[in-house]
């Protein structure tokens, strides 16, 4: 009998506990609701993490990923009256555009990336928009070698958005820094690849109106590892400076030009970190060079957070490129908050608001979305661009200078 009495309660508790489910009464008022939980927003990245171009892609990656962390510490991205954490989500393009296709499409249809950066080439930038657009997601370019071209911002492009330069901005400022330094020099020689010419001719046209005489514009196809043909060739032009144009390989072409027996100056108008061309062209070549990357012993404020995130977190050498990328996302973030909405047509029409000077914060200064007049949107950063020398191994930032309107 007790056994049966003791089975009967048993059963009683569990009927019990399942009344008790249904109507919610065990429920801890005090504890947050599905609803309450902390929303999230996806932002993925694509750059290079393998290939020649691994130590540029990893800064990059980098330097997304010490912004989000900095951005999900104060509890997210604020908007409206909701915030937002972001989970951030790291893409290999292997420098190659199918590559960058495939990445775009894992981030949108697999991780539900709202917003994609990525990458460094046009073609790549092209790839990744063919999945984003059609998605409505919003693709961040954070770098075009060819400006105007299919991967670059338009007017007829809703969800594109450039929060940096382009490699034509310096172009003018480069020039004139050449003719102040080396001011008997009258001819030069341009060096880009197949398929950017319209930047060789626009760098050639910037030469010409210095008054230089430009004796040689050499093209090599993508994939090239022997550049002696190409500086041999040069060269026999007997040009008295050469441009690298656009290019982040800066560093061996700059080796290249040295082994031919170059012995005047050299500069790239990417913004390439100045520490990478000197690791990569040897101390010893590195001499005569100035470039638009940043002086890594010359940051600004804000810069010296990004480095001190760095170095806390990874323990390794730090590469100037973080910078850029933690301008990116701080660009992004900050359009976001204007728009006041996580819907990327939105967030893009908001960057057309922000187009005054001093309307957009970087970590080199003071910047305003421009645009209007060459892509029919304001939807492309101006900022401060830095004129860094190499001279005998020693980097030197020379002036940080917003480019030419």
């Amino acid at each position: 009998m007790a056994e049966t009495r003791g089975a009967r309660s048993i059963l009683w508790m569990i009927a019990a506990s399942i009344a008790c489910l249904i109507l919610d009464c065990t429920h801890d008022k005090t504890a947050p609701s599905a609803g309450a939980e902390t929303a999230t927003v996806t932002i993925g990245g694509i750059m290079p993490l393998s290939g020649p171009l691994a130590t540029v892609g990893q800064a990059w990656t980098r330097g997304w990923e010490l912004y989000w962390d900095k951005v999900n510490e104060s509890g997210g991205i604020e908007v409206g009256n909701e915030k937002y954490r972001v989970h951030f989500i790291a893409a290999d393009s292997k420098f190659d555009a199918q590559a960058s296709a495939q990445s775009a499409k894992k981030l949108v249809y697999q991780d539900g990336a709202r917003f994609v950066f990525g990458e460094l080439t046009n073609a790549s930038a092209n790839a990744i928009q063919s999945v984003t657009n059609k998605e409505k997601v919003l693709n961040l370019v954070p770098w075009i070698a060819q400006p105007k071209s299919d991967g670059d911002v338009s007017a007829s492009k809703p969800y594109v958005v450039r929060p940096f330069i382009s490699s034509t901005d310096s172009v003018e400022m480069d020039y004139a820094y050449l003719h102040e330094q080396w001011p008997s020099i009258k001819s030069v020689a341009i060096v880009g690849w197949l398929g950017n010419e319209s930047n060789l001719e626009y760098a050639a046209s910037i030469a010409a109106k210095r008054g230089y005489s430009v004796v040689a514009k050499e093209s090599y196809a993508m994939g090239t590892q022997d550049f002696a043909p190409l500086f041999t060739k040069i060269l026999a032009t007997k040009p008295e400076a050469i441009q690298l144009n656009s290019w982040p390989i800066a560093g061996y072409l700059l080796r290249a030009a040295r082994q031919a027996g170059f012995k005047g100056p050299v500069f790239s108008d990417s913004p390439l970190d100045p520490l990478v061309i000197k690791q990569t062209a040897g101390e010893e070549n590195s001499h005569d060079v100035f470039c638009n990357g940043m002086d890594p012993g010359s940051p600004t404020a804000d810069m010296k957070e990004v480095t001190e995130r760095w170095q806390k977190k990874y323990k390794d050498d730090f590469v100037t490129d973080a910078w850029l990328a933690w301008d990116t996302a701080w660009v992004l973030h900050q359009g976001i908050v204007r728009a006041g909405t996580l819907d990327t047509k939105a967030v893009a029409e908001a960057f057309d608001q922000l187009n005054k000077p001093g309307d957009i914060k970087t970590v080199f200064g003071p910047g305003n979305m421009t645009g209007k007049r060459d892509f029919g949107v304001d939807r492309v950063l101006a900022k401060p661009i830095p004129i860094s020398r190499i001279e005998q191994g020693e980097i030197k930032l020379i002036k940080l200078q917003l480019p030419a309107s």
